[in-house]
């Protein structure tokens, strides 16, 4: 079990695809009512917890290089997010916080309150039942197994934690932390101050 954060702790931003449900619109670039996105709250979240630096993991093509990160291709083509997990951990020497860009209502704390269960492959939050694997810690350990898993298919990642094994799950209070921006509805609701 690791408590604290280590030298080599780094963050992942998982780009995803083609955002075809919002026509097309970059999720992560869709401004918030506070004028920010979502993509600079989930890479200023990770810059505060993670000493090790941040990267994109996307294609190559990703709208996002105002950023300026170092970009890592997903692990695997066409294996959707699970892919992105197993690039953010390519090369990776301990703990990788991994966040999605299209998360309006991140906060360090959805990582810092992890950092005492951490443990295993992997520990990552869950929601109403709703597993979250894109708003966690990854180890590297995780790495040859994900790669095996998805060289043999393409699950989702709930069968991917119980194929792993050794992964903490913690209950979260609030699901509507994890509330993503998916379609045009889901802005809406937002900008009417919902969540």
């Amino acid at each position: 079990m690791s408590e604290g954060l280590a030298h080599l702790d780094r963050g992942a931003l998982i780009a995803g695809g083609h955002a075809r449900r919002m026509g097309g619109q970059p999720k992560g670039l869709i401004p918030l009512p506070d004028g920010s996105t979502p993509v600079q709250r989930a890479l200023a979240t990770l810059q505060a917890v993670c000493p090790g630096g941040v990267v994109l993991v996307g294609r190559a093509d990703h709208p996002y290089s105002a950023l300026d990160l170092r970009t890592v291709p997903d692990g695997m083509a066409d294996r959707g997010a699970p892919g992105g997990v197993l690039g953010a951990l390519t090369g990776a020497d301990g703990w990788v916080a991994v966040l999605p860009v299209d998360l309006p209502h991140v906060g360090p704390d959805l990582l810092l309150d992890l950092l005492p269960h951490r443990a295993g492959h992997a520990t990552l939050w869950q929601a109403d039942g709703q597993l979250q694997p894109l708003v966690g810690w990854w180890h590297a350990s995780a790495h040859a197994p994900l790669h095996r898993i998805l060289t043999e298919g393409a699950p989702g990642f709930r069968r991917i934690v119980g194929l792993l094994g050794d992964v903490t799950v913690v209950d979260h209070p609030d699901p509507a932390r994890f509330h993503n921006l998916n379609r045009p509805e889901d802005l809406a609701v937002l900008r009417a101050g919902g969540r």
